[in-house]
């Protein structure tokens, strides 16, 4: 009988960051940061890049929108004017894009969890911008602690000690 061989993964520089509601009770939820990941501060500053990109297509949008002649209502009956419809579906458009944004950063799925149920929101990218300050100052100190390590291990000392290979 063969004997089972299993590996143990490392979780060296990751951070698990619990998502709590706003009266402080545990959603079973968490964020995972993975701190010796190079890219990702250059993911938050896409994220960042893509939000303020998206914000500008949408307000060019809706201003074109309601610069635009177009009947009050759609059809008999409905409550909705053609303007709200086609404003609705720019922020449909808009949240999609926001969403796509954070979770570049946050991992698949991370929006969701930011959200704690709730729908996307016009201003949902500076609320979970806002809950993220906390984590903000370890993502830099661990790119810089990256960054060391990198240095002290290729160093020439590395080379001449055969460190490298350790």
């Amino acid at each position: 009988m063969e004997e089972k061989v299993t590996i143990k993964l490392k979780e060296n520089g990751v951070i698990r960051v619990p998502i709590v509601t706003h009266d402080g009770k545990e959603t079973g939820e968490e964020i995972i940061f993975d701190l010796e990941d190079f890219e990702l501060p250059f993911k938050l500053n896409k994220c960042k890049i893509e939000h303020e990109k998206n914000y500008k297509q949408a307000m060019k949008k809706l201003d074109e929108i309601e610069k635009m002649e177009l009947e009050e209502n759609i059809e008999e009956g409905s409550i909705a004017t053609q303007k709200e419809l086609k404003s609705l579906e720019v922020m449909e458009e808009f949240f999609a894009k926001e969403t796509k944004a954070l979770d570049y950063f946050l991992g698949e799925g991370g929006t969701k969890k930011m959200l704690g149920g709730r729908h996307p929101y016009f201003s949902m990218f500076d609320d979970i911008d806002e809950m993220l300050q906390p984590v903000y100052p370890l993502l830099d100190k661990c790119y810089e602690k990256s960054i060391e390590k990198i240095k002290n291990k290729y160093s020439e000392e590395a080379f001449k000690n055969g460190k490298l290979l350790k």
